[in-house]
């Protein structure tokens, strides 16, 4: 077959072409510090980093959930260490009030107090992040208690997703904590009964009220240590999500980046290609020109 001139000068004008891609690939990867920037430069590693991107992204908002989680139960743990501290102001009253060498106007002032820490335990059992009540179960927007020590939230759990398929509960019920719903004693019948035992001078009732002050007391702690257990926990979890973004990292990086140095030599090697190319195409097309011309 009789090679042309047409047939020349095609063939360079298609390897222009090629070589003009190829340029335009590496300036993309030079630019991007990228060697997949779409499916068809490498379809297996273009998948494989939307799988690493897609994971990455699920304990993103894991994380999102276990910042939430650890807000609320620290704000419940900072509640239930303020509750423990009237306990203790309690129990100090009662101690001092069942000694004979109180009067009885001093335990009638005493009795104020104890009202005065009564109506602090009501305002920390409606304790409230944003706008929710902390201690009202599910029913976040309702008051917990109201200003009688009555309870009106439920007994329902509020969980978040701390991993696929996996779920933790943030939330302990004022019913239990306050109430002493699971057994425990009723912290606002404890501080009003021994408001009344003051108020009627009564040493042997305000003796009585320390042991279920007492009790109270590990009541409201029991349930501090396990809001410490679970904010351990999430500590726990937010560490190792953020070990594996980094692995992630790692991985994608070692998957999609270019080497520049690699990218850059090749770059300068089309570049010459095709200015040689073009040098070619042009001589080409001036010696057609010249024999038309004849």
């Amino acid at each position: 077959m009789r090679v042309t001139y047409k047939m020349i000068l095609s063939s360079l004008l298609d390897n222009i072409s090629n070589i003009s891609e190829r340029i335009n690939n590496l300036e993309k990867q030079a630019a991007s510090g990228k060697r997949i920037n779409k499916p068809s430069d490498d379809p297996y590693a273009y998948n494989k980093s939307l799988s690493f991107k897609s994971l990455k992204k699920s304990m993103s908002q894991f994380e999102k959930n276990l910042s939430s989680g650890k807000e609320w139960l620290s704000t419940t743990d900072t509640a239930l260490q303020s509750a423990n501290d009237l306990l203790i102001r309690a129990k100090e009253i009662a101690l001092s009030a069942s000694n004979d060498t109180m009067s009885a106007d001093e335990r009638e002032t005493a009795a104020i107090e104890v009202q005065g820490l009564f109506e602090q335990m009501v305002q920390i059992a409606n304790t409230k992040l944003g706008s929710k009540y902390i201690f009202a179960g599910t029913a976040v927007s309702t008051e917990a208690f109201d200003s009688n020590g009555n309870y009106n939230g439920n007994s329902s759990n509020i969980n978040i997703e701390i991993d696929a398929n996996k779920r933790m509960t943030i939330n302990f019920t004022g019913d239990n904590i306050f109430k002493g719903a699971s057994g425990g004693e009723d912290v606002f019948d404890v501080l009003s009964d021994l408001k009344t035992a003051l108020e009627n001078n009564d040493t042997d009732n305000i003796a009585s009220q320390i042991s279920r002050i007492d009790t109270s007391m590990n009541q409201v702690l029991d349930y501090r240590a396990n809001t410490g257990a679970k904010i351990n926990q999430i500590e726990n979890t937010e560490t190792w999500y953020e070990d594996s973004k980094a692995r992630l990292d790692i991985l994608l990086s070692e998957n999609e980046d270019a080497d520049i140095i690699e990218v850059l030599t090749q770059l300068a090697k089309e570049q010459s290609a095709y200015k040689a190319t073009l040098a070619t195409t042009s001589e080409i097309m001036s010696n057609t020109l010249a024999e038309f011309l004849k």
